[in-house]
């Protein structure tokens, strides 16, 4: 019985030194069942992480949505500069990137009505007419044109700058009946600016029944 004690005690001695690895190797070696077992577990584990993954690419696809071509500016594009091929890039973008209007292309002759920076996308509003006068030209959707009297002492304004349009005189109070309005020619006494449509009739009004004095704006451009 002595013996038999000690040489339990021996092999339990034997079995605690063992490495852990070593352990689990031979409790698998001895237990088939218990090996099965764990690489079904490993694939399900794998399996589980490819389906989040498919699930998180799911998800980015819904949110970005598809893509889209887009009409790129090449190059900074002032106003009443007229577009050539050289200053469009067609890019692909996502549909969730960018304005809603961005334009797929730009038609040859198209007139810049506000200025656009390279890398922006074309967009109606800041684009004029492919065909027109002059004037019709530079004006974008939703803008209408109209000549203001500066009298002896014109504004040093150039097409592009911003104005505001402010009425005054003996019949009216001064209010600004304009804003952000697009200079799109310059006269020897008066200037050519683009107003909104909802501003025309205040703006006629204000012409007139009194005078209309132009102010440069150093705020940023309205979005179109």
């Amino acid at each position: 019985m002595r013996a038999l004690r000690s040489l339990r005690s021996s092999l339990l001695a034997r079995w605690v030194t063992v490495r852990p690895v070593h352990r689990a190797r031979l409790a698998i070696a001895r237990h088939p069942l218990l090996y099965w077992a764990l690489v079904a577990a490993a694939a399900a584990l794998s399996a589980g992480l490819v389906l989040d993954r498919a699930a998180e690419a799911e998800a980015a696809r819904r949110r970005w949505g598809r893509d889209r071509p887009v009409a790129v500016a090449t190059v900074d594009l002032p106003a009443g500069r007229t577009v050539r091929p050289a200053d469009v890039q067609i890019e692909r973008w996502p549909l969730a990137i960018g304005p809603p209007d961005a334009l797929g292309a730009v038609a040859p002759g198209t007139v810049v009505a506000a200025a656009i920076g390279a890398g922006e996308p074309f967009v109606p509003g800041r684009l004029g007419r492919p065909e027109g006068g002059p004037v019709a030209a530079v004006l974008a959707a939703g803008r209408r044109a109209v000549t203001v009297p500066v009298g002896d002492t014109p504004l040093a304004v150039e097409p592009g700058d911003r104005v505001d349009l402010v009425a005054a005189g003996l019949a009216l109070d001064a209010q600004v009946v304009a804003r952000d309005a697009q200079v799109v020619q310059t006269q020897e006494r008066a200037v050519v600016v683009a107003v909104e449509a909802a501003e025309l009739e205040a703006v006629a009004e204000a012409l007139v029944n009194g005078t209309v004095v132009a102010a440069v704006s150093g705020d940023p451009p309205r979005a179109p």
